[in-house]
Order: C-alpha cells, then sequence, then structure tokens
C-alpha cells in the first residue's frame, strides 16, 4: 500500500495518506468478558460464565459465536441457548451490561435470511465465493454479502436494527472482516466498494445502524487503521486463546 525503507515510515506514509478524523463524541471504554474462550470448547451454560465475569470486575459480558440460530442470521440459536432471553435477565440481574458478537459480511444460509446470488459475492466463474476465518479450504465456510446490492445492505441494516431492539447490547463486537474474499476470488460488484473500503462500508452500515437505536452503543472492532476511526469506538485485541493458551 505504501513504501519506504522501514516498516515505521511505510505505515506512517500510509496513516498519512487518510484525511483527519471526525468524531464528536468519546465513550468510555468498558471492562468486558468474551464468551469465546468458553464457547469454543463447548461451554456454552451462560450463568456460569456471568458468575466468573462479575467476580473479576467485569462491566458487560459479551455473547460471542455462535449465539446465532446460523452464521449471520442475527436470531438466537434457541436450540443450543434455550433460555436465552432469561440468561440475558441473569447477565442485567448481576449489575453488568450485555455485548453481543455480530459478523459483518458472512451469512450461512442467504436463501432463509431472503437473499440470492444477486446479493453475494462471486467468483471467476461467477458462482458465489465462500470464505473462513483461516481461508483453510477444509474449514467450514459461509457465503459473503456484496456490499453493492440494495437488499443487502438492507438486510444488514434491519438485522441490526432488530438486535438493538430486542436484544438491547450495550456493546457490539464486529468481526470477520478479514475473513472476506481476496480480491484475486471475488469483489464487490461496485469498484467504490473493493478492496479494505468492502469491509469499511460494512461496518459503517452496521455501526449506523445501531447507533440510531442506541447513540450511546460501543461499537468494537479490530484494526488500528484511522481509516475505521469514525465509526469504532474500541479496538479488541482479541483471540489470545488461539495462542495455544500460553497467555
Amino acid at each position: 500500500i505504501t513504501m519506504d525503507s522501514t516498516a515505521y515510515a511505510a505505515f506512517s506514509a500510509y496513516y498519512a495518506s487518510f484525511p483527519p478524523g471526525g468524531k464528536t463524541t468519546t465513550l468510555n471504554a468498558t471492562a468486558a468478558w468474551n464468551t469465546w474462550g468458553m464457547w469454543r470448547n463447548k461451554q456454552y451454560d451462560i450463568p456460569p460464565i456471568a458468575d466468573l465475569a462479575q467476580q473479576v470486575g467485569n462491566e458487560t459480558l459479551v455473547l460471542d459465536d455462535p449465539w446465532e440460530s446460523s452464521q449471520g442470521s442475527g436470531k438466537p440459536d434457541t436450540v443450543r441457548f434455550p433460555p436465552f432471553y432469561d440468561d440475558l435477565d441473569y447477565i442485567r440481574g448481576k449489575g453488568m451490561q450485555v455485548g453481543l458478537w455480530e459478523t459483518v459480511g458472512w451469512v450461512k444460509d442467504p436463501k432463509a435470511l431472503g437473499l440470492d446470488t444477486a446479493d453475494l459475492i462471486l467468483d471467476k466463474a461467477r458462482q458465489p465465493c465462500k470464505t473462513s476465518w483461516s481461508f483453510d479450504p477444509e474449514e467450514a465456510a459461509n457465503y459473503c454479502l456484496d456490499i453493492s446490492s440494495a437488499r443487502a445492505r438492507t438486510f444488514l441494516e434491519q438485522r441490526t436494527e432488530w438486535i438493538m431492539r430486542n436484544i438491547k447490547p450495550h456493546l457490539l463486537k464486529l468481526d470477520f472482516g478479514y475473513g472476506l474474499p481476496n480480491p484475486d476470488m471475488g469483489v464487490p460488484r461496485n469498484p467504490r466498494y473493493r478492496g479494505e473500503r468492502y469491509c469499511f462500508e460494512l461496518v459503517r452500515l452496521i455501526a449506523n445502524a445501531a447507533k440510531r437505536i442506541d447513540r450511546n452503543v460501543i461499537i468494537v472492532y479490530y484494526g488500528i487503521s484511522p481509516l475505521w476511526a469514525p465509526v469504532t469506538d474500541m479496538v479488541s485485541m482479541d483471540d489470545q486463546g488461539d495462542l495455544w493458551y500460553n497467555i
């Protein structure tokens, strides 16, 4: 993206390419415990996690992937979590806020969500791309929304609005912008959303939809690029658990 004699100089040139940020309000950070470390081991019982999070002084318990009925649905999996709404009350009853994980561009079952091929990123054979967080072809993969599609944009906004009205999260942790197709796999139909602008527009759309319902909701995302500064409130240094538990 930018070249120089050292990595620091190259990053400096990259950051200098962005216009100054324009945030007019600042939200306080929150001490958050994330369920991912336990849920990756299929320990899905929420109250014990809430107990631990509260005991160690956390203000927010973030319910991570896979709380949804399917990837990208935006509806709770009441088979895996039968008392889902009771568990929300339990978390709040311990004096904590509820946070929620949301994938920015993946959907597992487009048809069930009212979407079709016209709303998805296509590969060179004009077939829908599927990607995973690791890009491992053996990994379970998901379809990717084309942010160029008006129907895909409406779906993302309505999904987020439903989450905000029905689950009322204090924090949204947005994820898997790095798990979208590489440009040699497939790109949005509209060229203005190609490259990192593809992920940014997904995050921007979701963040704006959430803040229309609750302007104080905290938007969390990975990455320190200045591009994301206008649409995020916290940076997540995540997935220490993926370092083989050495931390």
